[in-house]
């Protein structure tokens, strides 16, 4: 391998579309990354998948890995025709880790099958912050015990199925107030804080053998006493993950071009900075220009610097080793492989997570709806950066086969259509369904919510991500589902017109996290 293609080797990067074009082929022929990874932008069906894989793998000269953050849930880039899981705290509201195990095993499956075999999963990030803008639902839970069992089980069953897993988001992203994906949070929280809290579940996944880990771009300052990104940070990396933890894994940014650290540093100046501190792979999912200028300048630099050239080797063989471990093991695709085959796996899983959270009025199942009942759903919608466009989800279109002879109300996040709000306030009647995501964030839907309870004799709140929903203040009867992929649509409606019932572990179970009353 040329240095040049050992510079190379560090990169993992994003591609455009569900096939190579010409530019993409340049940019792919001149870095010759070691890694490549796909987002929904590239996924279709599995043959063209498989299609898009050999495209790229054709313009290499070394085998690159291909990578894919499939959380399962919110965080699905193989969604339709796959086998969808649901997502992390809906996993562990199951109350099984082997659920876990399975959902890691049977993701890993379709992964591999396809040629996809770095799942940049789990989710190690205790929620401990309810207001945190980026994690919520892709996180197992808000204590270190709960996050380090289930993302431990779920590794181990990505592993089991031969794809090699990613902790993310180190240090811990889940108590912060600010996206990494468009500013850098600040964790107020010194070492001995961290050891006995956020550090736990990565620890525990480096004791399972877990190949990654992740850091993100926000600062510790109480740690390494510097205001920037962990992601440039020296003390960080090396100081903590390399000589504190010993650990002898791939270190993988999170994307450099998140505003967490593109918005102080351009991406070639960061990446540069985020190698020489002691990262191994250098992730820049977006823009093929900054791809190209950030390989460019890291070459330029290293062969002017004997420093920086010793970094490039020491990270090239520990890729090299985790390179020839995963390939080792690949089989050639198995013809007959039923993708999305496992879907009703899931869905007992979906049933199993629902939590009847309160039940003052014993509302489920709600049959015969009539003219003074009403459904008042959001439109789900992206709340992160992390995810997908949630545009298109059916949700209200599965309502309407419950809806009888009630009025079905649809409104956007943030209820900011005056019309809109009017309408919902106007109503009044016997039983009342409210479909929420997140409202407990915005004051709009806090007051629409508070109108409802006061213009209904009975409601039926419904969180359908986040379960703090169900603290907001009047709320006497709630239902968490923790997402609703097609998997938790459908069990939601079953549920809700009594063609499967509730099981005495979904009535009154712990959620994953504490719910506070809100005022």
């Amino acid at each position: 391998m040329t240095f040049e293609q050992k510079i190379g080797s560090l990169f993992l990067v994003g591609v455009e579309g569900y096939q190579i074009d010409e530019e993409t082929k340049e940019m792919l022929n001149e870095i010759q990354p070691g890694f490549v990874i796909l987002f929904k932008r590239n996924v279709k069906t599995p043959v063209q998948i498989r299609k898009l894989i050999g495209q790229i793998q054709n313009c290499l000269n070394e085998q690159a890995i291909i990578a894919i953050d499939q959380e399962g849930g919110i965080v699905s880039r193989l969604s339709e025709g796959f086998s969808v899981s649901p997502g992390a705290m809906a996993l562990s509201a199951t109350g099984k880790q082997e659920n876990a195990f399975n959902a890691g095993f049977i993701l890993g499956e379709e992964m591999r099958e396809l040629g996809i075999l770095w799942d940049l999963a789990p989710v190690a990030d205790i929620n401990s912050r309810p207001e945190n803008p980026g994690i919520g639902i892709r996180s197992f839970g808000d204590t270190v015990e709960r996050v380090s069992r289930f993302s431990k089980s779920f590794y181990l069953g990505l592993r089991g199925a031969g794809v090699a897993g990613c902790a993310k988001h180190f240090p811990g992203c889940g108590d912060v107030a600010v996206d990494p994906h468009l500013g850098m949070p600040v964790l107020e929280k010194d070492l001995t804080e961290l050891e006995k809290g956020e550090f736990v579940p990565f620890l525990e996944l480096i004791d399972a053998g877990i190949e990654s880990i992740m850091p993100t771009h926000l600062a510790i300052p109480k740690v390494t006493g510097e205001n920037r990104p962990i992601s440039i940070s020296k003390k960080a990396l090396t100081g903590i993950i390399r000589e504190r933890w010993g650990y002898e894994g791939i270190i993988i940014a999170d994307d450099m071009t998140m505003g967490g650290v593109q918005n102080a540093l351009p991406v070639h100046i960061s990446s540069l900075k985020a190698l020489t501190a002691g990262m191994d792979v250098i992730e820049v999912c977006h823009n093929r220009e900054k791809q190209l200028t950030s390989y460019r300048h890291l070459l330029k630099v290293a062969h002017q610097d004997a420093e920086i050239r010793k970094r490039v080797e020491e990270s090239s063989r520990r890729i090299a080793a985790f390179k020839k471990k995963i390939l080792s093991g690949k089989d050639d695709s198995d013809p007959d492989f039923r993708f999305g085959g496992k879907n009703d796996r899931f869905s007992k899983m979906c049933y199993q997570s629902m939590t009847l959270y309160k039940n003052a009025d014993d509302m489920i199942p709600i049959t015969d709806l009539k003219k003074d009942d009403a459904i008042i759903s959001v439109a789900p919608m992206r709340q992160t950066f992390a995810e997908d466009d949630h545009r298109g989800i059916a949700l209200t279109k599965r309502l309407e086969t419950m809806r009888g002879a009630s009025r079905l109300i649809e409104y956007q996040k943030g209820l900011e259509n005056e019309r809109k709000f009017d309408e919902i306030q106007s109503l009044e009647g016997n039983r009342a369904i409210i479909l929420t995501e997140n409202a407990y964030l915005n004051r709009r839907e806090r007051e629409m919510i508070r109108l409802v309870h006061e213009n209904f004799k009975k409601v039926l709140l419904i969180a359908l991500r986040n379960p703090y929903d169900a603290g907001i203040k009047g709320v006497k009867n709630a239902l968490l589902t923790y997402g609703y992929t097609q998997n938790q649509q459908s069990a939601l409606i079953d549920i809700l017109i009594g063609k499967k019932r509730l099981g005495t572990g979904n009535i009154g179970r712990k959620c994953p996290v504490e719910i506070k009353e809100r005022i």
